[in-house]
């Protein structure tokens, strides 16, 4: 059985600071990825790649922004991808 899409922890936590920069409330949306905001990063944590659609789907929604995934990306280093 195969497992589950993942995605490193550190492209939600890029994705939740942005939304953090834009006034949202990210309690919520830190407990929707299962993310501690305190916890130290860790390159071995991951999150399900359907609960970091689901997140992009709500801070969207709530901030329509056209420059938000442009402005993520720039502060993800790409070995953290």
């Amino acid at each position: 059985m195969a497992s589950a899409a993942t995605i490193s922890h550190l492209v939600p936590r890029a994705l939740l600071r942005e939304a953090e920069r834009l006034g949202l409330e990210t309690a919520p949306l830190w407990k929707l990825v299962q993310l501690d905001a305190k916890a130290p990063a860790s390159s071995d944590a991951h999150v399900d790649a359907a609960l970091y659609h689901e997140l992009w789907d709500r801070i969207v929604a709530s901030r329509p922004d056209p420059g938000l995934a442009i402005r993520v990306a720039r502060t993800i280093p790409l070995e953290d991808n």
